[in-house]
């Protein structure tokens, strides 16, 4: 097993050669991407964050906690995606 070493973040555990990366490391435009081609929904990014946010506790760049808000943004990225509608913002289902 193999280890990354970062001065913010500690010690993390290296992902083994072909893992899948995390919705939450993963770059906007990854996740946009993912999110337009269907293979995640934008709902299951959300959670994805959610669930750090919430584990993580405070964050002092958190001003307003507004998760009910993102998940109902998030069910309404996804019904834009699946209608099929071909001019979609850019980032849409980002968080």
């Amino acid at each position: 097993m193999s280890f990354l070493r970062s001065k913010r973040f500690g010690v993390h555990r290296a992902l083994p050669f072909g893992a899948m990366t995390p919705f939450t490391h993963r770059s906007a435009t990854e996740l946009a991407a993912s999110i337009r081609s269907r293979d995640v929904t934008s709902a299951e990014v959300v959670e994805a964050h959610i669930e750090v946010l919430e584990r993580i506790g405070h964050l002092n760049a958190l001003a307003v906690e507004r998760f009910d808000l993102a998940r109902d943004e998030a069910q309404a990225a996804d019904a834009r995606v699946a209608s099929g509608e071909a001019d979609l913002p850019p980032l849409l289902g980002v968080p």
